[in-house]
């Protein structure tokens, strides 16, 4: 059982499980991100950049580990959306929070 909190990133090629499916986790790239964020990002000597994020969140298992865990993917940084694995409770519609 996961007894300590993390955020991290995922492989791409990793497999994981969701509603009794095995896929990797760049499957889960084409699907719709309902939620939206606007972030600045500030860089030396140059004006704030504008950000436009979309992102979404779904329930997963991985094969080795027991308990609730959560992808989230999140577009915007990059050709390729990026894909984070969490044991965190996720407030979605809190944007602070993601």
């Amino acid at each position: 059982m996961i007894k300590k909190h993390f955020v991290g990133w995922l492989k791409l090629n990793r497999l994981l499980f969701h509603k009794d499916k095995a896929h990797n986790a760049i499957k889960y790239g084409n699907i719709d991100y309902p939620f939206q964020a606007t972030i600045v990002k500030y860089e030396e000597e140059s004006k704030p950049v504008i950000i436009k994020l979309q992102y979404a969140a779904i329930n997963v298992c991985l094969p080795a580990i027991t308990g609730d865990l959560t992808m989230l993917i999140v577009k915007g940084f990059g050709n390729v959306p990026m894909f984070l694995l969490t044991n965190l409770p996720l407030n979605l519609n809190a944007k602070n929070q993601v």
